[in-house]
């Protein structure tokens, strides 16, 4: 197995981690071997991303890992992580751990953390999700084909369908007890795998409905199952805080559900907002409908739609979960703010992640006037900028101190991904969120159609190459040196 630093250079990050670590974060190291090549990952890696959510909150987060870079995020309460793009079983980490991820010579990450009794959870969930591959391959191979859904069996049922989950729930269920029996296990972490065992349980039998069962069903037939699994999620007997483990169920059958109103099940216009927004209040209750009806809030606010009054009167009155309504607050004040900003003239208002106040892009310039300036125009969901943010990143060191000073403007519509994004590259210094993309004199000036676009400008602000090399090209670099002189 591949070392994770070198010997000497470990122990050191970790003392240095122990001492800055507090009750109120969580650092995630990546280790050497989670970004090298190996017989089952060919390519190597210079990122791993990770999911992070948490039971309290509506948000979601992503996690980027980079080698030698520890990750640290601040929060008061534990938190559930998984590797983006694949399926398995949520970690949980805790205020004050440093989890250190790595990859054995198998392809399987492996999870470490300093207290032995997370440490003996985070090896559990390991086993757990090992095992629940063989049992659902064994359980539920005659539904599937080649990994897919397959025809289905004969007089197929959901009381079938049903019938092979429950058998499967309760094989999940003692190979939990069992590891219980061996290993110094929370009452925490015991509750989470059931709870996520039971979630996953009622996913699958939605799943596999839909794809063995609503074929044979005619369309009230379909409606009428769909009916009784909102029925089932609506009165879960779940204690409080709990309803987190079955958000995703909830978030399936309102895809389900929003097909077969022919509803827009992406949030691109107010009307699209409105459609949802009545389709969660006929058809759920309870924990289910106090997190949709929030979490289309949150996403209509982060995508800065604008929401009819009317619709907040109603969230704020059928919305029982406190914590919720705290976090849409919060956004709403933050929306407020931004709407607030008097756009100037330019049509090239920006916003500073740093102070998060506005200001515009001939501002800036003027600013950095004796400086020759890179503008990097990028956003969080564009695989190639983060491509590039490597290069731009080597560039900046290379020049630092020199006469040159690199912008970047993204493109983001939700400041959310943009703000995620600048945290997980630890973008903190002059970087700016365009607030009015449809009308930016920028976009239209240098008909802007793809990113990333670097534009290069002389020290007096005047623009040199409006579509200049990207840093990953050696040529920016030779006309950078040339402006330098």
């Amino acid at each position: 197995m591949r070392r994770g630093f070198p010997g000497i250079l470990l122990p050191i990050a970790v003392i240095l981690l122990l001492s800055s670590c507090s009750k109120k974060t969580i650092t995630f190291i990546g280790e050497h071997s989670l970004f090298t090549s190996n017989e089952f990952h060919r390519d190597s890696a210079d990122k791993v991303d990770f999911l992070i959510e948490s039971r309290k909150r509506i948000k979601r987060a992503q996690l980027v890992l980079r080698e030698s870079q520890p990750t640290t995020i601040h929060t008061k309460d534990p938190v559930f992580f998984y590797p983006m793009g694949l399926i398995l079983s949520w970690r949980i980490a805790y205020p004050g751990d440093i989890i250190s991820v790595s990859e054995n010579n198998y392809g399987s990450l492996i999870y470490h953390t300093s207290n032995k009794q997370r440490d003996a959870a985070l090896f559990c969930t390991k086993l757990i999700d090992s095992c629940n591959f063989d049992l659902e391959k064994h359980l539920l191979g005659k539904y599937y084909a080649a990994n897919t859904p397959s025809s289905p069996p004969k007089a197929t049922t959901i009381a079938e369908i049903k019938q092979s989950l429950a058998i499967l729930t309760v094989s999940r269920n003692n190979l939990v007890d069992s590891l219980a029996a061996t290993y110094s296990l929370t009452r925490d972490f015991l509750d989470n795998k059931r709870y996520e065992i039971q979630a996953d349980s009622l996913s699958k039998t939605y799943s596999l409905s839909k794809a063995l069962l609503k074929p044979t069903k005619n369309r009230d037939e379909w409606w009428e199952t769909c009916q009784s699994f909102i029925h089932d999620i609506n009165t879960l007997p779940v204690k409080t805080g709990s309803f987190f483990y079955f958000r995703r169920c909830a978030e399936e059958l309102l895809t389900y559900i929003a097909a077969e109103r022919n509803i827009n099940s992406e949030l691109k216009t107010t009307a699209d907002f409105t459609n949802k927004y009545h389709l969660i209040n006929e058809n759920f209750s309870g924990e289910a409908r106090n997190y949709l009806l929030s979490d289309i809030i949150y996403q209509t606010l982060s995508k800065r739609l604008d929401i009819p009054s009317e619709y907040l009167h109603s969230y704020f009155k059928v919305c029982s979960n406190s914590q919720y309504k705290s976090e849409i607050k919060h956004k709403l004040r933050q929306k407020r703010k931004i709407d607030g900003i008097k756009r100037s003239t330019s049509r090239n208002d920006v916003l500073s992640i740093k102070t998060f106040k506005k200001s515009s892009i001939e501002d800036i310039i003027n600013q950095e006037k004796g400086n020759i300036i890179l503008l990097d125009l990028w956003a969080s969901w564009c695989v190639p900028c983060r491509e590039e943010i490597p290069f731009l990143k080597a560039l900046e060191k290379e020049y630092s101190g020199k006469a040159i000073k690199f912008i970047k403007i993204s493109l983001d519509k939700e400041i959310e991904k943009w703000e995620n994004a600048s945290q997980n590259e630890a973008f903190t210094d002059n970087n700016y969120l365009l607030l009015d993309i449809n009308r930016s004199a920028i976009i239209t000036q240098y008909k802007i159609e793809t990113i990333p676009r670097f534009i290069l400008l002389d020290k007096q602000g005047a623009v040199i190459n409006a579509d200049a090399p990207s840093p990953s090209d050696g040529k920016l670099k030779t006309l950078i040196d040339q402006l330098l002189k």
